[in-house]
C-alpha cells in the first residue's frame, strides 16, 4: 500500500511539472506573439516642402514671397528669421536684394521693408508657384511679371502699411513699407488668386541631419557678391548651440526686429550663376541652365551642382556625383551670386 501511494504521488508530481512547463511555454509563446504584433511607428508621410518639418497632412498651402530691401539703410529687417527660404542676389551695381519665401505667411506679423520687384524674382516665382508681394517696380519688369502670369500684390496698396515710427525718426520713405502676413493672404483672396495648391513639386529633399559627411570645415562662410568692380559681402557664422548659421552683413549681426532673434539658417546654399546687365542696367542671373555652387550645414561645406530647365520646374540641387542633395530639416539661406564671386570657408 505504501508503495502504491508513493507511485501515485510521483505521478502527480510529474503531471504538475508537465503543466507548469506547458504554461511557461504558453506564456513565452504569448509574449513572443505580443512582441510580433506590437505596432511600429509608421514612416513619416508628410513634410513641409520648403523646410522639411513633419506636418499632419499633405501641404496644400501657397508659397508667398516678399521682396526685401537689403541696403544698409533698411536694416533691421522684419520677418526674415521666420522665412523658410531667404534668397539674396544682386539687383543693381550697389546693392543686393532679398526674396523671403513662406510656406505659411499668415503666421508672420510683419515682413519687410519691401522694395520693388526684379526679373529674377519672376523666375523664382514661376519655379515655386509663388504669390509675390512687392513695392511695384519699373514698367518693363512689371510687364514681364504680368506676361508670365505671376500672381503678385502691390504692398503699396491695401495689403501693406507704412511704419510711421521709422518715417518720423528720419528713415527714408523707401525703407518704411511692410506687410502683415494675414493681410497678404486676404489681399491674394481679394485679387482672386488661389491660396491652396495640391500638386506642386518644390524639388527639395530633406534629412534630419544634413551635415555633409565628407564636408570641409565651414564654421564661417564669406560670400563676396562681386561683379564689374562692385563687391558686397555676406557672412554666415555657425552657432553650434543652435545648429544654425547666423547672417552677418555691413559689419553687424542681422537681428529680426519682429522677435529680437538672429536671422539664422539651418542650411546655406550658394548658387553661382552667370550675371549680366540688361539694357536697363539691372543685374539678371541666368537661372535657366546648369552650374556649380556650395552647400553647408552643421559646420561643414561641400561643392554641389544645380540645374533648372523648364521655367515651371523647381531648381534641382545635386551632389557632385549627381545624387540628390538632402538639406537638413529647417530653413535655408540661398545666395544667387555671380560666378566671379569668391566663396571662402574656415
Amino acid at each position: 500500500m505504501k508503495k502504491l501511494l508513493a507511485f501515485l504521488l510521483a505521478l502527480c508530481m510529474l503531471a504538475l511539472c508537465a503543466c507548469g512547463s506547458k504554461d511557461t511555454a504558453k506564456d513565452e509563446t504569448d509574449d513572443n506573439q505580443q512582441q510580433d504584433v506590437d505596432p511600429t511607428p509608421p514612416p513619416v508621410q508628410h513634410r513641409n516642402p520648403l523646410n522639411g518639418e513633419v506636418i499632419d497632412a499633405p501641404y496644400e498651402g501657397r508659397v508667398f514671397a516678399v521682396t526685401i530691401d537689403n541696403v544698409n539703410g533698411a536694416i533691421p529687417h522684419h520677418g526674415i528669421s521666420e522665412a523658410d527660404i531667404f534668397a539674396e542676389m544682386y539687383v543693381n551695381h550697389y546693392s543686393t536684394r532679398g526674396l523671403a519665401m513662406y510656406s505659411d505667411i499668415s503666421k508672420v506679423s510683419s515682413v519687410g521693408p519691401i522694395r520693388s520687384t526684379r526679373y529674377n524674382f519672376t523666375d523664382l516665382a514661376l519655379a515655386y508657384n509663388m504669390i509675390v508681394v512687392h513695392a511695384s517696380g519699373s514698367q518693363v519688369v512689371r510687364d514681364d511679371m504680368n506676361a508670365e502670369g505671376v500672381n503678385n500684390i502691390f504692398a503699396t496698396g491695401y495689403a501693406g502699411y507704412r511704419d510711421e515710427v521709422r518715417y518720423n525718426n528720419g528713415w527714408a520713405w523707401e525703407h518704411t513699407l511692410f506687410v502683415n502676413g494675414e493681410n497678404a493672404v486676404t489681399a491674394a483672396e481679394t485679387d482672386g488668386y488661389a491660396v491652396k495648391v495640391t500638386d506642386k513639386d518644390y524639388g527639395l529633399q530633406f534629412t534630419e541631419d544634413g551635415t555633409p559627411a565628407e564636408g570641409s570645415s565651414a564654421t564661417e562662410i564669406s560670400i563676396d557678391y562681386s561683379l564689374h568692380g562692385y563687391t558686397k559681402n555676406s557672412t554666415m557664422k555657425y552657432d553650434a548651440s543652435t545648429g544654425k548659421y547666423v547672417f552677418w552683413q555691413y559689419g553687424e549681426e542681422m537681428i529680426d526686429e519682429n522677435n529680437g532673434q538672429p536671422e539664422a539658417f539651418r542650411n546655406v546654399i550658394v548658387l553661382l550663376a552667370t550675371v549680366e546687365n540688361d539694357e536697363h542696367d539691372y543685374h539678371v542671373a541666368d537661372l535657366y541652365t546648369t552650374g556649380e555652387g556650395y552647400f553647408a550645414c552643421g559646420g561643414k561645406m561641400i561643392p554641389i551642382r544645380w540645374s533648372h530647365e523648364g521655367k515651371y520646374d523647381p531648381i534641382e540641387f545635386t551632389l557632385a556625383d549627381g545624387s540628390p542633395l538632402k538639406l537638413g530639416v529647417g530653413n535655408t539661406y540661398l545666395a544667387i551670386a555671380p560666378k566671379e564671386s569668391p566663396v571662402t570657408a574656415s
